[in-house]
């Protein structure tokens, strides 16, 4: 195990991501490849300090467990024309979000995941066919959008903080 921690703040949660320290300390956000990452020591030092809703976790445990996810705020909020210029699209349900997240059809039932990685992907045809309860972008517009997330749902503190500390050395 690397020596390696990611300090979360569960007092900016946005919906079911975690939030943590930006890189050099500069916010939070809850992108995980814009978290600062610190050592044992560093991250000791900040949790002796810290206040009761921060917490450092093994950055390779939130590694090993982050989902892809896409803000509504990066991506089209109405379907795009189909054109030739993209020969795949995805789809999100209108006006539900996690936070700021979009829920996107997974299937052809209609069932909805804010995990960008089991987005259905379809061609133009299967697109137009959707129901106006789903907003359709071309799918390589997403994928431009999409950030590593962490959900506050998958936290364990005894294996990502007290076992991550015990096995570090």
């Amino acid at each position: 195990m690397k020596n390696r921690f990611y300090l979360a703040c569960f007092r900016d949660n946005v919906g079911s991501s975690v939030s943590f320290q930006r890189k050099e300390f500069k916010g939070y956000h809850t992108d995980i490849d814009q978290a600062h990452q610190c050592t044992l020591e560093e991250a000791q030092g900040e949790f002796n300090h810290a206040r009761e809703y921060d917490l450092p976790l093994s950055a390779d445990h939130v590694d090993a467990l982050a989902v892809w996810k896409v803000d509504h705020q990066y991506i089209p909020c109405e379907t795009q024309p189909f054109t030739d210029i993209h020969n795949t699209y995805v789809a999100f349900e209108k006006g539900i979000w996690d936070g700021n997240d979009v829920y996107w059809l997974i299937s052809e039932n209609q069932n909805t995941s804010t995990d960008f990685d089991q987005a259905y992907v379809m061609g133009v045809e299967k697109a137009k066919k959707l129901s106006s309860r789903f907003v359709v972008i071309p799918f390589d517009l997403a994928s431009k959008a999409k950030r590593r997330t962490f959900d506050f749902r998958k936290v364990d503190k005894r294996t990502m903080v007290q076992g991550a500390t015990s096995c570090t050395g």
